[in-house]
């Protein structure tokens, strides 16, 4: 326990030293803090639609708008402010990874990997500037471990583990289009195979559909209101 907060200490520490004046700010990032701002300050409508894809015309979800907005209303009406979901899931995917890990090695194994994430250039890097990839690998370690704790027999919290499962997945697909094109997939070969299995049933199915449909509203109204 004692090496494992050393490394999340180590973590965060690289990830918020000086975070405001070192943040990375691209075109990109300039056009999501001005729709954000505008929707939070009243000069536009809610958007239903994320950032566009790879230069092309295609939106993602909303869902990176949403949590930049969240942050914007409680630290500021800042891009810097808007930064923070990307640096706190950053920060939360260490001890995740940590757990995660811990299903497949020992302590030993699991510090060492876990202390090169908290350190990694990569991970560091993209922790500190609002992308909407950024916040990836927390949610597929979410995601993961949810199917892991699915698929245990006996596991009293399965229903919660289904929500979880579906609102990772719901929020994975708005995040970057390869996602939103191969974890449906994915998730219908891992259904099947659990209820194959018998380790779920009906109830969390239903929990996982209703958490994609309820976190994808946002596409989902305005399909249905511009036909």
């Amino acid at each position: 326990l004692i090496a494992l907060f050393l490394i999340i200490v180590t973590g965060i520490f690289l990830r918020t030293f000086h975070f405001s004046d070192f943040l990375q700010f691209n075109p990109d990032q300039a056009r999501d803090a001005k729709i954000v701002s505008d929707w939070i300050s009243g000069n536009e409508a809610m958007p239903l639609f994320g950032p566009k894809a790879g230069g092309t015309e295609f939106h993602l979800g909303p869902i990176f708008y949403y949590f930049e907005s969240a942050s914007a209303k409680i630290f500021g009406n800042m891009p810097d402010k808007m930064a923070y979901p990307d640096l706190f899931f950053s920060i939360f995917s260490i001890p995740l990874l940590y757990i995660f890990l811990k299903k497949y090695f020992n302590s030993a194994i699991s510090l060492v990997l876990t202390f090169i994430f908290s350190i990694s250039f990569f991970a560091v890097f993209y922790s500190r500037f609002s992308w909407n990839p950024n916040q990836i690998p927390f949610f597929t370690l979410l995601f993961l471990f949810s199917i892991m704790q699915l698929s245990e027999e006996g596991n009293k919290f399965k229903k919660l583990w289904a929500v979880l499962f579906g609102a990772s997945l719901a929020i994975l697909i708005q995040l970057h289009t390869l996602l939103l094109i191969s974890l449906p997939i994915f998730t219908a070969i891992v259904i099947a195979y659990l209820v194959k299995r018998k380790l779920i049933g009906a109830r969390e199915i239903i929990a996982m559909v209703l958490m994609v449909i309820l976190l994808n509203f946002g596409q989902i109204y305005s399909e249905i209101k511009t036909g």
